[in-house]
């Protein structure tokens, strides 16, 4: 029982992840700015644009520790899925399903939950 117990804490030790750290980015205004309909995710954009490479390969639950929970979220083909993150008020702040043109991130995983892609662009992971 003892081994068991003991295996279950290195597990949980492991698996802990700590937001990502990015000179200069303000994690919880960006977290606390759904959508981008409160402007407040705009003076990240250049910031995470420069620091595009820092956040390739990191792991989902560092993502979300990070930048707090997607806007939306595309689930693709073999397991792979895809964060977006607006920076700016559109369409999208009626209702998430509306097309916009609002700047946006787009965090593609692999199907290891690891990420592989960046993009920025106007409009959601649909306009890729």
């Amino acid at each position: 029982m003892r081994k068991i117990f003991l295996l279950v804490l290195i597990l949980q030790a492991c698996s802990y992840s700590k937001p990502l750290e990015i000179e200069g980015f303000e994690n919880q205004s960006f977290k606390n700015d759904r959508g981008g309909c409160e402007g407040k995710r705009m003076p990240a954009l250049k910031i995470l644009k420069q620091n595009r490479d820092i956040i390739l390969t990191i792991s989902e639950n560092e993502i979300l520790k990070t930048f707090g929970r997607y806007d939306y979220q595309m689930l693709d083909k073999k397991n792979e899925k895809f964060f977006v993150y607006f920076f700016e008020k559109g369409p999208q702040c009626e209702n998430i399903r509306n097309q916009t043109t609002a700047e946006a991130m787009i965090l593609h995983f692999n199907s290891i939950g690891l990420v592989k892609e960046v993009v920025f662009q106007k409009g959601g992971a649909g306009a890729m």
